[in-house]
């Protein structure tokens, strides 16, 4: 499958900690920071190629970009506005994506839980069981 054929393909050229970053001017603003955001995390993180590295390697990589870039674009200077209003009611994941302009599944890598709320005086995490 060629590159091209890819809906939110951002392709990085990476030299260094120097590289080029091209995202599908066709998308969302939205998803436009968070792949941006991404893709500055890999180019300033991670030296390798992932089309020659293993499942695992890539995965890893991933991972590390995405949960950097949530921190990058959800620093925590701003988080403490969030745990502020969660002493006074509950403030849901999708809250706080819409707090920081960002998706749900991308407010999750900043924090893997569903919500913050007042428990018996101490804001507490939330988290729905399946």
């Amino acid at each position: 499958m060629a590159l091209w054929n890819f809906f939110t393909f951002p392709f990085l050229i990476v030299i260094g900690r120097r590289g080029t970053i091209y995202i599908d001017p066709d998308l969302e603003a939205i998803e436009k920071k968070i792949l941006l955001a991404e893709e500055f995390c890999h180019c300033y993180a991670h030296h390798i190629s992932q089309i020659r590295a293993d499942k695992h390697i890539v995965g890893k990589t991933e991972a590390q970009a995405k949960r950097m870039s949530a921190y990058l674009l959800m620093p925590a200077k701003f988080m403490e506005n969030i745990y502020f209003t969660a002493a006074e009611e509950p403030v849901m994941i999708s809250d706080i994506a819409d707090y920081f302009a960002a998706t749900e599944e991308f407010a999750h890598f900043h924090h893997r839980v569903d919500g913050f709320s007042n428990v018996k005086g101490n804001v507490g995490s939330i988290e729905w069981l399946e």
